[in-house]
């Protein structure tokens, strides 16, 4: 008679005055209690959570994805003459991105030259995975070997010589740090 009662209430604080447990056990049954209601409670049932989880996922993805686009025109449309901080001019950027991606391009292609698009390429395939919710599995093996590749990419590329529309006359195709590399490499090499 006594469990058909509880149930019928549905409350531990009663279940436990009716068969008559101790002051403790009953705070702990109001604690455990608490803590199980307010895990089930949610704001959203759980497909709506679901959906703007993979929702937000997915915009993070996008904003890779968009970050690697905005790198590649700032890259595509570097110029030698815009404002940046090798060269102090008066005027506005031609860059497509302004003056941040003047800065940004001339940096980045100074020192890796092409290889600053080997740099950001990584940003378009983590984006795609992420859209597609596959996750970015050894994500750490990736960012540690990112920089050795950029290195070797840009040691190769400054053995390569200078094509005509190369917009750095004194700077090789893998940037100043590829030529940096290649010299320690060629110097090494006659030490021994």
């Amino acid at each position: 008679a006594k469990v058909h009662s509880v149930q019928k209430i549905g409350s531990p604080v009663v279940a436990s005055l009716i068969n008559g447990a101790s002051p403790i056990a009953e705070g702990a049954m109001i604690a455990s209690y608490s803590v199980k209601k307010s895990a089930k409670k949610s704001l959203l049932p759980t497909s709506v959570t679901e959906f703007l989880k993979e929702t937000l996922v997915r915009l993070w993805g996008l904003a890779l994805i968009l970050s690697f686009v905005a790198f590649i025109a700032a890259f595509i449309s570097y110029n030698v003459s815009d404002p940046s901080w090798n060269n102090v001019v008066e005027g506005t950027a031609s860059n497509l991105l302004g003056l941040a991606g003047s800065h940004g391009a001339d940096l980045l292609i100074l020192s890796l030259g092409l290889g600053a698009y080997i740099l950001v390429l990584p940003l378009l395939t983590w984006g795609g995975r992420v859209i597609s919710l596959r996750g970015l599995s050894y994500i750490f093996m990736h960012l540690i070997m990112l920089p050795l590749l950029v290195i070797c990419a840009t040691v190769t590329l400054s053995t390569l010589p200078i094509f005509d529309s190369w917009p750095l006359e004194n700077i090789g195709l893998g940037g100043f740090l590829g030529q940096m590399f290649l010299g320690y490499i060629q110097s090494f090499i006659a030490w021994t």
